[in-house]
């Protein structure tokens, strides 16, 4: 079974396992409709970073965690944590294997966003599905 099967029936069993089976239909249809007709919005744009980024975030919300996930080592670190990725744990896997770097937003334990960055062609040839050029030999990544 392809990496892409083993994924999709991977996720389809977590749906159905901890969401039950209307989501599982309704994320059945849903995949359906995209092998047909896919309609999507992107936003390009550039921005030099002229040094280290800075987080310093001041939530107003409890128990507020931003973690950076490199590897699937650390990815397994973090559920073991009890930190609850959902679907996206079983998606994460392939991207980390390729060079991408995963960040996450929790409230408590549970993922509340998440964004992707490509330091590699291997890591962007597997999240992203429009043709972009990025020079990841001089230093660049894609966000």
């Amino acid at each position: 079974m392809s990496s892409y099967l083993r994924q999709k029936y991977q996720a389809g069993k977590y749906i159905l396992q901890k969401e039950g089976l209307l989501p599982f239909v309704m994320e059945g249809i849903r995949f359906l409709r995209r092998c047909v007709f896919v309609h999507e919005r992107y936003y390009m744009y550039e921005m030099p970073l002229s040094g280290p980024m800075k987080f310093e975030p001041t939530p107003k919300i409890q128990n507020f965690a931003f973690e950076i996930v490199p590897t699937n080592q650390r990815l397994d670190e973090l559920v073991a944590r009890g930190f609850d990725f959902g679907i996206h744990g079983i998606r994460a896997r392939e991207k980390l294997d390729k060079g991408a770097l995963m960040f996450c937003i929790f409230i408590g334990k549970k993922l509340a966003s998440i964004h992707w960055a490509a330091t590699t062609q291997e890591a962007m040839n597997v999240q992203i599905k429009i043709p972009y050029k990025v020079d990841f030999s001089n230093s660049e990544a894609y966000l």
